[in-house]
């Protein structure tokens, strides 16, 4: 009498080759996957860094702002201008990766026909340089307005990707508000 056949021996044999193959692969792509995961959070956790950074410098901005006079605000460029407000990087500004802050400033209501008074003033954070456009010193445009809107635009290219991206936040500004 046998005690072991070939049989019995046979059945007692571990797993096959393929079947080891076949659960590396359910393996490997389970940390495939959960490294995409990683990824993603991550990716998703440094864009929202970046969009507090950039909430938090246009708040210290429109701040700043609203600190000033209405012959600062609607002055475009010269001393006690809001071109001298952007001489200086906002404090969160320095997180973004090239950061370019834009002070917008317009007559406000638009008129039905022609065209409000707006000029532009940008600091390109990386390279420390503010620009004017659109409008040069306007201060004498605004004698007939006693508002002005101002939009101030916070542009970064974000990292990972070098997408565009930007926020903003609008005001209303009257004359004699101080």
């Amino acid at each position: 009498m046998k005690l072991f056949s070939n049989e019995r021996i046979h059945r007692r044999g571990g797993f096959t080759f393929l079947d080891n193959i076949f659960a590396m692969t359910i393996v490997a792509l389970f940390f495939g996957a959960l490294y995409m995961l990683n990824s993603q959070c991550l990716y998703l956790l440094n864009s929202g860094r970046e969009s507090l950074a950039a909430t938090g410098a246009l708040q210290d901005r429109m701040e700043q702002v609203r600190s000033c006079r209405w012959t600062q605000v609607t002055l475009s460029s010269g001393t006690n201008s809001i071109s001298t407000l952007l001489s200086s990087a906002a404090s969160d500004a320095a997180m973004l990766n090239k950061a370019t802050e834009t002070v917008t400033v317009t007559g406000y209501p638009t008129p039905t026909s022609g065209s409000a008074p707006t000029f532009s003033v940008s600091r390109n954070n990386a390279t420390g340089v503010v620009s004017v456009a659109a409008g040069g010193s306007a201060q004498s445009a605004f004698s007939t307005y006693d508002l002005a809107r101002i939009d101030i635009t916070m542009a970064w290219t974000a990292s990972p990707g070098n997408r565009s991206r930007s926020e903003q936040i609008t005001t209303l500004w009257g004359e004699n508000t101080r």
